[in-house]
């Protein structure tokens, strides 16, 4: 189990750094794909039970995504009705005793809800918004990592949770503000080339 934790630990860093950076929806859905895999088996391998059983119904979604996404089409709602429930179910059923366990219990619940953020992330198609969203979803699963399952600190799920939202931000100034910023310049070109169109019609 060690083995196991050292090596999807490693190569669930790497990949969750990867994600962000993919402007494309379909790569982005891809590298999300292999990053529930390996953080699948991370989780599996650590005893933290909510989190595993989220990464599979993750994968599950990511499949149901990638097929929309190379036709070209958005999600249906119904689609992430029935994502978001299964997040919020898989918490209810990884219970440690119920809520007699109150510290447990209320973990549960902060996984829960970060993975029905997740799966409204990447409904809505679009990286920009995928990027801005890892901070809420991010920042439930840092707190679970810490305090959740075991009792035991999941140094590789915090590694990995820092990473995805370093990648974000890296992400939103490499693209997004690049985006914005070269498209309110165009906008002010043409402002200026109309006036200035205006003024030799005068």
């Amino acid at each position: 189990m060690k083995i196991l934790e050292l090596i999807t630990g490693i190569l669930g860093v790497t990949v969750s750094a990867i994600i962000y950076q993919q402007k494309d929806r379909r790569r982005l859905l891809y590298w999300k794909f292999i990053s529930d895999i390996v953080w699948g088996l991370q989780f599996y391998s650590t005893g933290k039970e909510t989190a595993a059983i989220m990464s599979v119904v993750a994968m599950f979604r990511e499949i149901v995504y990638i097929i929309y996404a190379k036709k070209e089409k958005k999600v249906g709602v119904g689609w992430l009705v029935v994502f978001m429930t299964l997040a919020a179910s898989s918490s209810a059923i990884t219970f440690d005793g119920g809520f007699k366990f109150v510290v447990p219990a209320f973990l549960s619940v902060v996984a829960g809800l970060a993975s029905a953020i997740s799966a409204l992330s990447f409904w809505l198609g679009s990286p920009p918004k995928s990027r801005i969203i890892a901070f809420p979803y991010s920042t439930g699963m840092m707190v679970y990592d810490i305090f959740g399952g075991t009792g035991q600190v999941a140094w590789f799920g915090i590694l990995n949770e820092s990473f995805t939202l370093i990648s974000s931000i890296v992400g939103i100034i490499r693209f997004d503000l690049k985006k914005k910023a070269k498209k309110s310049n165009e906008i002010t070109e043409e402002t200026l080339k109309k006036l200035s169109d205006n003024q030799q019609a005068e």
